[in-house]
């Protein structure tokens, strides 16, 4: 077991399990799938795009208006005039 100390991560995924993944697709249909890092950059740097591009890519419903809705953080609201069916996805 390692020491909590211990900076390196616990697991790795082969190039064959990066290339395969969801996230990685997600990346480049939506012009940001040179890495990881480049994708997460985008998400902390533009959030309402990179949430809004989630709602159109995986049909969580229909555009509603305004993704994201805030001044900090703590005032964020997402998607404040959505409406989704929870039932619809878990059974779809």
């Amino acid at each position: 077991m390692r020491a909590a100390a211990d900076d390196s991560p616990l697991w790795t995924p082969s190039d064959e399990q990066i290339e395969g993944a969801q996230i990685t697709a997600f990346g480049r249909a939506v012009g940001h799938g040179g890495s990881y890092e480049e994708l997460w950059r985008w998400s902390v740097e533009e959030p309402a795009a990179f949430w809004g591009a989630i709602w159109d890519r995986y049909g969580v419903g229909e555009p509603q208006g305004e993704v994201l809705t805030w001044r900090s953080v703590a005032d964020a609201t997402w998607f404040p005039n959505a409406r989704v069916n929870y039932a619809r996805h878990l059974f779809a």
